[in-house]
């Protein structure tokens, strides 16, 4: 794909950092979509080896800073009121064992959302006392209250999705979550997390161009304070590997 913007920063191979305007964001979140949902052509067997995958793909070390703010969050938890959280883009709930473990003997809520058929079956199957909404981004922003069977959540989470989203449909994401919860917490790429690269203008990175994966870099901050809310920490998490996941990090942003 041939893209036209502004150089900002990065260099070598991958994570060059580029200003583009909105028509060119809108290509990128097309292109992106149809590469994350274009799989039509999978087998059965690929579709199976990938949702058993995602069971366990949130006990990977470099996730070990993500698990830790889950404990903190839980542990600074009103214990007269039952934990509850919102997995946006969760797959087949990989977060959802995490929270088994952290958890082992309190009954707690956990709502997931996630477009893909296969993992919301597979966790419908695992957990069938646990719902789960087949949703993709823009579907989760225009449903009703009722949907969210729980609400007020405690806690609305989101792991390694958001940079596939374009920032128009972000802060709609973010403001609909807004009124779900009083807590947010993302693990995302970081690099413009309070408008270092730019505050108005969407922000693309090449995270691995030649095979089809250029992604946005959020003013999150901006989001947040235009629903009235605040970061409150941030703490980097390790790369996978030496060009994979670098520049992201989980944070917690609060209702002001």
């Amino acid at each position: 794909m041939e893209i036209s913007g502004t150089f900002i920063e990065g260099g070598g191979e991958h994570h060059r950092y580029i200003r583009v305007d909105e028509p060119t964001a809108d290509d990128i979140y097309a292109a992106v979509k149809d590469f994350w949902t274009g799989r039509e052509n999978q087998t059965t067997e690929k579709i199976k080896e990938v949702v058993l995958s995602y069971r366990k793909s949130n006990y990977h070390d470099s996730m070990e800073p993500v698990r830790n703010k889950l404990r903190d969050i839980h542990a600074d938890c009103d214990p007269e009121r039952p934990f509850s959280m919102i997995d946006f883009g969760g797959a087949n709930g990989s977060v959802f064992y995490v929270l088994k473990d952290i958890l082992p003997d309190e009954a707690f809520r956990y709502l997931l959302i996630d477009p893909y058929t296969p993992f919301i079956e597979d966790f419908r199957k695992s957990f069938a006392d646990q719902q789960a909404i087949e949703a993709d981004a823009e579907q989760f922003i225009e449903l009703d209250d009722a949907a969210f069977e729980d609400r007020p959540y405690r806690l609305f989470f989101s792991a390694h999705v958001m940079y596939l989203i374009k920032p128009s449909i972000v802060r709609r994401i973010i403001e609909r979550a807004a009124g779900l919860t009083d807590d947010i917490v993302l693990v995302d790429n970081v690099k413009n997390l309070h408008g270092e690269l730019d505050k108005e203008n969407p922000v693309i990175f090449d995270y691995y161009p030649e095979g089809g994966q250029i992604y946005f870099s959020h003013n999150f901050e901006g989001y947040f304070d235009d629903v009235g809310f605040e970061i409150l920490d941030m703490t980097l998490t390790p790369p996978r590997k030496a060009e994979m996941k670098l520049g992201y990090g989980v944070f917690h942003a609060r209702r002001r």
